[in-house]
């Protein structure tokens, strides 16, 4: 089976589903692309190409397409939402499978109160904060090597029953899960 990957990152779910299938890897980030080239020392995978989810075409068809790591929250309205699912369905071939994960409201109501994180990343000392406002989730990460490293990522919480109903108009059957293997509600 073919699995086009968006938003890959570092490659370390592209190089698992590699060792089975024909992956081709996507990432918006050229860094990401490379850190996934230099991961797979063995050549598992197909092809490895920047790709804005948004700019999805049919040029080549799948079986299946899967974004994970909450990517799909980088989309920051329905509208964008509806583009990728809209250009997902365009590219599966017949009876193709997409599979993402994402951010519920539930992940709203845990991060109303700041969470922080401290810890060490190989040898690098980090701080994680995640705080919600509204719709979104806001990650402030810092990297305390010298010099010092900041990032900041925005993610927006979609309304479930949006994100199904989208699903539906695509002529997708949606199966929801949380935690990844516990049955999810579906209304």
């Amino acid at each position: 089976k073919s699995v086009l990957e968006l938003a890959s990152g570092t490659g370390e779910i592209t190089l698992l589903l590699a060792e089975q299938f024909d992956v081709d890897a996507t990432d918006l980030s050229e860094d990401m692309l490379l850190k996934i080239k230099e991961k797979d020392t063995q050549n598992l995978i197909h092809n490895i190409y920047p790709l804005n989810m948004l700019e999805l075409t049919n040029e080549k068809t799948y079986d299946n397409i899967v974004c994970f790591c909450d990517s799909i929250n980088y989309l920051l309205n329905d509208v964008e939402l509806e583009q990728v699912i809209e250009r997902a369905y365009e590219a599966l071939n017949d009876g193709g499978v997409f599979m993402f994960d994402m951010h519920t409201e539930d992940r709203l109501t845990a991060f109303e109160d700041p969470f922080i994180e401290t810890g060490k990343l190989l040898d690098t000392d980090y701080q994680w904060t995640i705080l919600s406002e509204e719709r979104y989730i806001y990650h402030h990460f810092v990297f305390y090597e010298q010099p010092i490293v900041q990032e900041y990522h925005t993610q927006y919480v979609f309304d479930l029953k949006v994100v199904l109903s989208l699903l539906k108009k695509y002529n997708f059957t949606a199966t929801v899960y949380t935690d990844f293997d516990q049955p999810g509600v579906l209304d």
